[in-house]
């Protein structure tokens, strides 16, 4: 019996690893990380991440998903964040699961226009060498 709670426990934790890289591969979070002890510290979810979000992760053939949510709810309550519910099962992809409000919110972001409050170091190295390109571009063209 403790060598199926082992493998089951190694199966949850090799999910969590592979959310949190797809978190860094797509660009999400460069720092995402698995959660050591998650939800049995004072930091609760499964992804330590600075997305917004409190991150569950489930790898189960058949997952509760209500109880699932519930949980993934009240962890997102004591860190006072939306949640986000990974979850999957053998050989498929991951699926998310979050409140229709949220969800919203999120769509509702993605539609409005990007503005720059504060430019990061790359780009005002970036704008500074667009600044004299065309400054070269000028000068050739006059």
């Amino acid at each position: 019996m403790a060598k199926t709670y082992s493998s089951r426990k190694a199966k949850g934790r090799n999910a969590e690893i592979s959310f949190a890289e797809l978190l860094r591969d797509y660009g999400i979070d460069k720092g995402a990380r698995r959660q050591v002890l998650s939800g049995a510290s004072y930091l609760k979810g499964d992804i330590n991440t600075s997305c917004g979000y409190c991150i569950e992760v489930k790898n189960q053939e058949k997952l509760a998903i209500w109880d699932a949510l519930k949980q993934a709810e009240k962890q997102a309550n004591m860190e006072q964040q939306p949640f986000l519910l990974a979850f999957k099962r053998n050989k498929t992809q991951f699926y998310v699961a979050m409140s229709v409000y949220d969800w919203i919110d999120l769509y509702k972001r993605a539609e409005e226009p990007k503005s720059i409050k504060e430019p990061t170091r790359q780009l005002r190295w970036d704008l500074e060498k667009l600044k004299e390109c065309a400054k070269r571009v000028i000068k050739q063209i006059k």
